[in-house]
C-alpha cells in the first residue's frame, strides 16, 4: 500500500494548471522518465527508488552520461532501495547527511534532498520525494518537488498535507576530494599512511568501545568481590541471612557485564564488516584506475593477492586477538582491585607481567623472519605453477613432465618445511605463555597462603586475587598467541598503503574532457620503447589524419603497430613526441572519457561470463536489441544467433565457433556511437568468405563518417584506405597513399634483390 497515495491525490495539479513555481521544473519527469528507461529496460524495476537516483544524477549533475550511469548503477536486475540509492549517490561523489524534519521547515540552502515521511502504519515503508525548490515571501512558503510515484511536479504549501508531515531528510552535496582524511592532501597535513588515516573516520566508534571496555572491566570485578564476600561474611561466620542478597548483585553485576560486552561486540562487528567493505571497494578501485603498466607488470594472482591481503586484518577486528588489545589498558583496574583485597599480593601480576613482554618480544622477531621466509618461498612456488599450467601443453611435448614434477615437489617441500618451522615457533610462544600463566597462578596461591597464615589477608581474598590475577595475564597470554597474526595485520595493512600511494589514472589524467569527438588524430615526432635501455621500435612518426579518414597501418610483427593504438588511448606514453586529438595532447585529457569515447576492437575477441546481449551492451549500455541485431547484421552472422534457443539472451559460452566470436568483436565496436575507432589486427579467417565480404562492405560504409585505424598487412585492404603507413622497427615509418606505398616497396624489394 502507498501510504502518500493521499496526498499526491490531494495534492496533485495537472500540467495545464501548473504553477509558476513548478513551471521552470516541467521538463524534469521527461528526462527522469528517459533515463530510467534506458537504466531499467523491464517496466517491473522501474519504481520509485529509480527516478529517485536518475532525478537526483539529473539535478545535481546534468553533465553525467548514460554510460556513466551505468558504471555506477548496480543491480539493475533488482528493484532499488534506499542504501543503493545512497550507495550509487556516493560512487558519484554525493555524500548524504541524514536529518529528522518537518516537511514544512526544510530550508532553501538544503533543497535537492530526498524526503521520507515518517511511516503511518507498521511495516509499511513510505515512498520517497525530492525537493526541489522552496519558494518564500513575506505571507507565505511554499515547497516544489518532484513525485516519485506519479513521476511528477507537485507544489506544496501550508494548506497540503505533506507540508505538515513529519520524516527523515537526506541532504546530498558535492564531496570534497581533499577534504577526505585518506586524500592524498589531507595525508601530507596529518602524515598519517592511508589506513590510519580511513580509521579517523571511526573515531567515535573507537572512543565508545573504549568507553564500554572501562565500564565492562569495572563490572568485571562484581564476581570476585562476589566470591570474596561469600567466602569472609557467609561461609565464615554463617551468615546466611546475608547471601541473598549477595546473589542478587553479583547478578545484576553479570547480567549489566553481559548487555554491556554484548553492545560493544555489536559495535565491533559493525566497523569490522565497514572496514572490510571500505577497504575492499577502495583496493579494487585503485586496481583498475592504476595505468596499465602495472597491471601487465604484475601476474594475476599478485592482483588477487592484493585483494585478499586485508582478510587478516578483517580477521583481526572480528576476533579475540582485537578484544584482547582493547582489554589490556584496563587490566589496571584489576591491579587496584587486587592491591586493594590482597595488599602485597598485586606484586605477582606485576612481576609476572615482565617475562610475558619478554617473551612477546624476542618472539616476534623470530616469527617475522619466519613468515617472511615462508611467503617468499610460497611465492616462488605460486609463480611456479601458474607459469607451469599456462605451458603444459609444451612442456608434455618436449618431454619435461618429469622434470617439472621434480622441481615442484622441490619447490613445495620448501615451502611446507618453512611453514612447518613458522608453527613450531608458534607453537614454543603459546606452549611458553600458557607455562607462564600457569606458574602465575602457583606463586599467587602459594604467596597467598602464607599471607592468610600471617593474616595479611583473607581466605576470600586470596580467591578473588586467583581470579583477578588470571583476567590481568589473559591479554598478556593472547598477545604472546597471536604474534603471528599481528605479523600478517602489519604486512596486510604495508601492502594495503603501498597500492593506495600509487598515483592512478585519476589524479595522473585528470584533465579536460572532449564534449564531442571530431576524429581528428596527429603522431607528432613520436618516438615508441619497449623499455628505457632498447632501441627504438617506432622513430620519428609524424602523422596527421583528418576525420573521416581511413588509416592501415602495416609492418612486421614487433613493430609498434598495437602500441600507437594504445598510445592513441593513453594507455601508454610515448617515450618522446606526443598525440593530439582534435587538438589536444591526450596528457592533457581525461584518458577514461576519452576510452569511453573511443571504440577499440582488440585482436582477439575478449568476451566475459553472461549472454551475448549483455555482452554487446559492454560498447553501448543503452543500445537497444534492434540497434544490436543491425550491428551484428552487418556481417552475415545475424541467422546463426537468431537459430539459437535464447538468440540474444543465449550465453556467449555456448558459441563455438571463432570466426562468430571475432564477428561479434567488430560488431560491438562498431556498435559505439564514436567517430574514432581503432581495429588491431582483424584475423584472416575472418577476411575470408562471406564475412570478410561483410567486413570490407563495412569499412566502405563507415569510410568518411568515422576515422578508422585498421592493423592490416593484407594489400586487398590496403587498397580502401587513405593513408597506408608502412612500420619499419627502428626506422623511420614510410607514410602515403596506397599506391605511393605500393612504390616504395616495389624500389626497396628490387633494389635488395
Amino acid at each position: 500500500m502507498n501510504v502518500l497515495a493521499p496526498i499526491v491525490a490531494e495534492d496533485q495539479v495537472t500540467r495545464s494548471e501548473m504553477s509558476p513555481e513548478a513551471e521552470r521544473w516541467a521538463g524534469l519527469p521527461e528526462r527522469v522518465d528517459e533515463t530510467v528507461s534506458k537504466l531499467w529496460r523491464n517496466p517491473e524495476h522501474q519504481g520509485t527508488y529509480e527516478r529517485t537516483l536518475c532525478a537526483l544524477v539529473r539535478l545535481l549533475l546534468p553533465k553525467v552520461g548514460i554510460e556513466e550511469m551505468f558504471d555506477h548503477v548496480s543491480a539493475r536486475s533488482e528493484k532499488l532501495q534506499l542504501p543503493d540509492v545512497l550507495h550509487a549517490a556516493a560512487t558519484f561523489g554525493l555524500i548524504a547527511h541524514e536529518m529528522p524534519v518537518k516537511f514544512g521547515k526544510i530550508e532553501p540552502r538544503l533543497k535537492s534532498c530526498i524526503f521520507l515521511q515518517k511511516a503511518t502504519r507498521f511495516g509499511k515503508e513510505p515512498n520517497p520525494i525530492i525537493v526541489l525548490d522552496i519558494v518564500e515571501d513575506d505571507s507565505a512558503r511554499s515547497i516544489v518537488y518532484y513525485d516519485t510515484v506519479s513521476g511528477t511536479v507537485e507544489v506544496a504549501d501550508s494548506k497540503s498535507s505533506i507540508f505538515r508531515a513529519k520524516g527523515t531528510a537526506y541532504f546530498l552535496r558535492k564531496q570534497n576530494a581533499d577534504g577526505q582524511a585518506t586524500s592524498t592532501f589531507q595525508r601530507k597535513a596529518t602524515k598519517y599512511s592511508w589506513f590510519r588515516a580511513l580509521l579517523t573516520r571511526f573515531n567515535k566508534e573507537f572512543l565508545c568501545t573504549v568507553v564500554l571496555s572501562l565500564f565492562a572491566n569495572v563490572l568485571t570485578l562484581a564476581t570476585p568481590l562476589f566470591i570474596m564476600l561469600v567466602y569472609d561474611r557467609v561461609i565464615s561466620v554463617k551468615a546466611v541471612d546475608v547471601l541473598p542478597m549477595l546473589i542478587v548483585g553479583a547478578v545484576a553485576g553479570i547480567v549489566t557485564e553481559w548487555a554491556v560486552r554484548s553492545y560493544r561486540g555489536r559495535i565491533i562487528a559493525w566497523v569490522a564488516a565497514r572496514i572490510d567493505w571500505l577497504v575492499g571497494t577502495h583496493i579494487v578501485d585503485k586496481l583498475f584506475s592504476l595505468p596499465p603498466v602495472y597491471a601487465e607488470k604484475a601476474t594475476v594472482s599478485s592482483q588477487i593477492a592484493r585483494i585478499k591481503a586485508f582478510e587478516a586484518v578483517r580477521e583481526f577486528f572480528a576476533g579475540s586477538s582485537f578484544y584482547s588489545v582493547i582489554e589490556l589498558p584496563f587490566v589496571v583496574i584489576s591491579l587496584m582491585a587486587i592491591g586493594f583485597v590482597a595488599g602485597p599480593l598485586m606484586l605477582v601480576p606485576l612481576v609476572m607481567m615482565i617475562p610475558f613482554l619478554v617473551l612477546y618480544y624476542v618472539m616476534r622477531k623470530k616469527i617475522a623472519v619466519a613468515m617472511r621466509v615462508a611467503a617468499k618461498v610460497g611465492s616462488m612456488r605460486q609463480k611456479f605453477l601458474i607459469a607451469s599450467l599456462g605451458h603444459i601443453e609444451q612442456i608434455d611435448a618436449s618431454g619435461l613432465t618429469d622434470v617439472w614434477q621434480r622441481k615442484h615437489r622441490s619447490l613445495t617441500g620448501r615451502e611446507q618445511i618453512a611453514r612447518v618451522h613458522l608453527t613450531w615457533l608458534s607453537n614454543i610462544a603459546e606452549s611458553i605463555a600458557q607455562a607462564l600463566l600457569s606458574m602465575s597462578a602457583v606463586v599467587t596461591l602459594t604467596f597467598g597462603i602464607f599471607l592468610v597464615w600471617d593474616g595479611t589477608i583473607s581466605a576470600g581474598g586470596l580467591v578473588a586475587s586467583m581470579i583477578l590475577v588470571w583476567r590481568i595475564l589473559a591479554p598478556l597470554y593472547s598477545l604472546c598467541t597471536s604474534i603471528s597474526r599481528f605479523e600478517q595485520i602489519q604486512n596486510s595493512v604495508r601492502q594495503v598503503n603501498q597500492l593506495m600511494d600509487i598515483e592512478g589514472e585519476d589524479v595522473q589524467h585528470a584533465g579536460a574532457q572532449l564534449k564531442q569527438l571530431k576524429g581528428k588524430v596527429e603522431f607528432d615526432n613520436v618516438v615508441v620503447r619497449y623499455s628505457l635501455d632498447s632501441a627504438p621500435v617506432v622513430s620519428s612518426l609524424r602523422l596527421s589524419v583528418e576525420p573521416g579518414e581511413l588509416v592501415v597501418m602495416m609492418g612486421e610483427s614487433g613493430c609498434g603497430k598495437s602500441s600507437l593504438l594504445k598510445i592513441a588511448q593513453g594507455l601508454y606514453a610515448p617515450h618522446a613526441g606526443s598525440v593530439r586529438i582534435d587538438g589536444f595532447d591526450v596528457r592533457q585529457l581525461d584518458v577514461r572519457h576519452l576510452r569511453r569515447n573511443i571504440a577499440y576492437i582488440p585482436q582477439s575477441p575478449e568476451f566475459f561470463t553472461g549472454t551475448i546481449l549483455e555482452n554487446m551492451r559492454l560498447a553501448k549500455p543503452d543500445a537497444t536489441e534492434d540497434d544490436i541485431w543491425k550491428a551484428i547484421g552487418e556481417f552475415s552472422i545475424a541467422a546463426e544467433i537468431r537459430a539459437l534457443p535464447l538468440q540474444l539472451e543465449s550465453p556467449i559460452l555456448s558459441i563455438k565457433s571463432p570466426i562468430t566470436l571475432s564477428a561479434l568483436n567488430m560488431a560491438r565496436g562498431l556498435l559505439k556511437d564514436t567517430s574514432l575507432i581503432l581495429i588491431d589486427k582483424v584475423p584472416d579467417f575472418l577476411l575470408t568468405g562471406m564475412t570478410g565480404t561483410s567486413f570490407k562492405r563495412v569499412l566502405m560504409r563507415q569510410h568518411g563518417k568515422r576515422t578508422i585505424f585498421l592493423v592490416s598487412n593484407r594489400t586487398d585492404l590496403m587498397a580502401l584506405a587513405d593513408k597506408v603507413v608502412l612500420m619499419r622497427q627502428g626506422s623511420r615509418p614510410v607514410i602515403g597513399t596506397p599506391a605511393e606505398v605500393v612504390k616504395h616497396l616495389h624500389v626497396h624489394t628490387k633494389s635488395a634483390a
